[in-house]
């Protein structure tokens, strides 16, 4: 099992602090910045990633990225009608089955809920993100 854990604050400072909003880091001088996935295709072929924040922002691209790469995917948040948008369009982007699941992280009861329904969907997680916000 595979755990990402991604910590995004939601205030303005932080985004300036962290240079977020324009990049102006130094690029080698030997190799050009890669700017396409890393990984060969099917990296994570007959693997199940479950991504919680994965319906916008940084869930939402490594929803994409995991899709890409083959992973059977479910996202959770408490928006279930962008999760379920997001869900399709990664679907029909990609060729492979993203599910929605509706989970609010900070109720245990809607967490147990929510990992009751992936196991029934998909089977238990090969690989986790979690994208947590800052408020």
């Amino acid at each position: 099992l595979h755990l990402l854990c991604v910590c995004v604050p939601s205030q303005p400072w932080f985004h300036r602090f962290a240079g977020l909003q324009s990049c102006s880091a130094p690029h080698s001088q030997f190799f050009a910045p890669s700017e396409g996935i890393m990984l060969p295709a099917g990296s994570f072929n007959n693997r199940v990633a479950f991504i919680t924040g994965g319906g916008t922002g940084l869930g939402r691209a490594m929803t994409t990225v995991l899709s890409q790469l083959g992973a059977q995917c479910v996202i959770a948040s408490r928006k279930l009608d962008i999760l379920q948008q997001t869900a399709n369009e990664i679907s029909s982007q990609t060729g492979n089955k993203v599910h929605a699941v509706q989970c609010d992280v900070r109720d245990p009861q809607a967490v147990s809920h929510c990992v009751d329904q992936m196991v029934a969907l998909t089977g238990l997680p090969d690989v986790t993100a979690h994208i947590l916000k800052w408020f």
